[in-house]
C-alpha cells in the first residue's frame, strides 16, 4: 500500500489479468483474421496465367507473351493480345513491325528463343536448323500452351 492508502504496482510489475487471458484474444483476433482473409481471397479474380519458361507466359488457353510480343494458335502474332497483357508501346511496334517486307507471321521467337510455327503448330526449343536433323527439337510445354488441340 502506498501512502495515500491506495494500492500501488511495483516498477515493471504486470497488470493484473482480466478474465479473459491473452491467448484466449490472440485466438479470436487470428480467427478473425483468417476469416477476413478467406472472404477477401474468395473475392478476388483468380488468374489462369501459366509461365512457360524464363520470360514466357500463358495468360489465357491458347495464348502466349513475353515482354514483347503475344501470340495466340489461331491467329499467330496478335497486336490485340499484345496491347492487352504486354502494354500499348510494344503493340504499336507489333503493328510497325509487321508492315515490314521481311515479316512473316508464319514463324516467330519468343525473347526465350523459343520459335513457334504457325504452320506446322509446333514450338521448338530455338530457331535453328540442324544439319541432317532439320529443326530443332520440339518444345512440348510451349506447343502444347500455343495449340492446345493439337
Amino acid at each position: 500500500m502506498g501512502q495515500d492508502g491506495q494500492k500501488t504496482r511495483l516498477h515493471g510489475s504486470k497488470p493484473p489479468r482480466c478474465r479473459h487471458t491473452d491467448s484466449a484474444i490472440d485466438a479470436r483476433m487470428v480467427a478473425a483474421g483468417l476469416f477476413a482473409l478467406t472472404m477477401l481471397l474468395a473475392a478476388r479474380p483468380v488468374s489462369a496465367t501459366e509461365l512457360l519458361g524464363k520470360d514466357t507466359y500463358s495468360p489465357v488457353p491458347g495464348t502466349i507473351c513475353d515482354t514483347y510480343i503475344c501470340a495466340t494458335g489461331t491467329g499467330g502474332l496478335s497486336v490485340e493480345m499484345t496491347d492487352k497483357y504486354v502494354g500499348p508501346a510494344a503493340a504499336a511496334q507489333l503493328q510497325r513491325d509487321m508492315k515490314s517486307e521481311h515479316f512473316s507471321g508464319t514463324s516467330f521467337t519468343f525473347a526465350d528463343g523459343v520459335n513457334c510455327d504457325m504452320t506446322l503448330r509446333q514450338c521448338y526449343v530455338d530457331r535453328y536448323f540442324t544439319v541432317g536433323d532439320g529443326r530443332s527439337a520440339v518444345d512440348e510445354t510451349h506447343s502444347n500452351a500455343l495449340f492446345p488441340s493439337r
